[in-house]
């Protein structure tokens, strides 16, 4: 899972994998103890500190459970990085509500992972690479990529897309459904055969859209 760029912490690699159908999120905002009740928070000061081996091994297993399940998970991208806390949740189980939770207690874009191996199945580009390869027939783009961003090496960012049967793409209905489709798809690409996966994804989307796929850091577990 990534938001927005790709992850460098092994807690991160794990809730990476724990479905193959990838993971949606959105920046949070401020926020108290209290409205976290039941929500799994890993951090960065625990991952680093000595000793805590096991209070780490427990809440990367309480935030798996509440992925697997549905449930939200509060992620901490660390000092030094990004510094903030991102609201996640399984692409498979998005829906409506999730789309409003996303956008009211969040914030920020909400986006969508590319699971490890669907991207190459997909075809789909980091949005870098699409702007560099199309700066000789518009100059005004070549300067707009960075050769390097302060929080990592290279933005996770692919395109922008949005399911062929919705209306705006904007609402919550029209979001879930792409963030739910994109997910069934991206599943189903890595059993079908190659091909298979670039024509569905044609027929299925468009793009520009509302709901931006982030593709998967090398050597994602």
């Amino acid at each position: 899972w990534m938001c927005p760029a790709a992850p460098d912490l092994s807690t991160r690699r794990t809730l990476a994998t724990s479905s193959t159908r990838g993971v949606s999120c959105a920046p949070v905002k401020d926020f108290r103890d209290d409205q976290i009740t039941g929500l799994a928070v890993i951090t960065t000061k625990l991952i680093r500190a000595g000793g805590l081996r096991t209070i780490v091994q427990t809440a990367v297993a309480r935030a798996l459970s509440a992925l697997r399940s549905g449930g939200f998970v509060l992620v901490y991208d660390g000092e030094g990085r990004e510094e903030e806390t991102d609201l996640a949740i399984a692409s498979e189980f998005v829906t409506p509500a999730a789309v409003r939770t996303l956008r009211k207690e969040a914030g920020g874009w909400i986006c969508t992972t590319v699971p490890p191996g669907a991207q190459d199945r997909i075809g789909l580009p980091y949005l870098a690479d699409v702007l560099q390869a199309s700066s000789s027939r518009y100059p005004v783009l070549r300067g707009l990529v960075p050769e390097a961003l302060p929080y990592d090496r290279r933005s996770a960012f692919s395109i922008t897309v949005s399911h062929r049967d919705t209306y705006t793409g904007v609402t919550d209905d029209d979001r879930a459904r792409t963030i739910a489709r994109f997910a069934e798809l991206a599943r189903e690409a890595l059993r079908r055969e190659n091909g298979w996966a670039q024509r569905a994804f044609a027929d299925e989307f468009r793009a520009p859209g509302h709901v931006a796929l982030l593709n998967p850091a090398a050597g994602l577990l």
